[in-house]
């Protein structure tokens, strides 16, 4: 998915750029690789770093070295899109709602438990966030990845999951899972018959993956900009709308300062999730 959207990104800016750019993946350690990399670029605007919001936040208290500081090492220059998680349950559970998952979860507690694809995963810290507002007592079975989650909560040996890829999970197993929010604020233009978490009935309730463009810190005011005017008019054209339409995302252009105010209140949103767990925060 982000591969798809950065290499669109990257045709529809040459026109206003007048160069080109390259696409180069460096995934590892929840994006430490690709930041250091990143950082280690001159910072004259040349060198880019595409990634996840909620990571760079969740990294500040996971990981115990972290090579860099989210915000005095690094340059916003604009949000891109948002990619919710969607909340699925296995339809054996027999609840129709998140209310009836509540009510259920309250009834039992302890006993209902959600996958997720590790300690500290986005789907882990969705399912604390859940836990902590919604006030019930839930239990977390860490998999290795999300195709065998899905596999046993269609079998009924776990409860529930929150995961990106849930419309196609679904799409192939109607009969055995169920598709109960999303959790972004507003709904998913992919899913716009499925309820978000907070109109479901949790209040205060967001989870969704932000991605963002970022620079090296030190690069000029007036070069991130130009990028930040340029990426915004591409988000809002009708032929890069053509060539993502299909990736489940929500496009969502920002001002430099609107990025990093949402940076701002990602760290310290999920230092509150994460310092509850045990041995919780770095």
């Amino acid at each position: 998915m982000t591969d798809i959207f950065a290499r669109a990104l990257a045709s529809e800016l040459y026109p206003y750029l007048k160069q080109p750019i390259v696409i180069d993946n460096q995934p590892g350690a929840t994006q430490v690789i690709g930041v250091k990399s990143a950082l280690r670029a001159p910072d004259d605007g040349q060198t880019l770093l595409m990634g996840s919001v909620t990571n760079l936040a969740i990294n500040v208290w996971t990981q115990k070295h972290l090579p860099y500081d989210p915000i005095k090492d690094l340059a916003p220059v604009g949000m891109l899109f948002t990619s919710p998680q969607f909340l699925v349950v296995r339809s054996s559970l027999r609840v129709e709602s998140v209310r009836d998952l509540v009510a259920l979860a309250k009834a039992r507690p302890g006993e209902i438990t959600y996958a997720s694809i590790g300690v500290g995963s986005s789907a882990h810290l969705a399912g604390e966030l859940f836990k902590s507002l919604a006030g019930i007592d839930i239990r977390h079975i860490p998999y290795k990845g999300t195709s065998q989650a899905i596999t046993d909560i269609a079998a009924g040996r776990v409860d529930m999951l929150f995961t990106g890829g849930g419309l196609s999970y679904v799409e192939g197993d109607r009969d055995r899972l169920r598709i109960l929010a999303t959790t972004s604020t507003t709904r998913s233009a992919a899913a716009p018959g499925i309820p978000t978490m907070q109109e479901a009935g949790v209040p205060g309730y967001e989870a969704s993956l932000w991605f963002s463009l970022m620079a090296p810190a030190g690069t000029p005011a007036a070069i991130v900009e130009k990028i930040n005017h340029a990426v915004n008019l591409v988000l809002g054209s009708q032929s890069f709308k053509q060539k993502t339409d299909t990736l489940g995302v929500d496009v969502t252009p920002s001002t430099p300062n609107q990025l990093a105010e949402r940076i701002q209140a990602e760290i310290p949103k999920w230092g509150a999730v994460i310092t509850r767990l045990p041995g919780g925060g770095n």
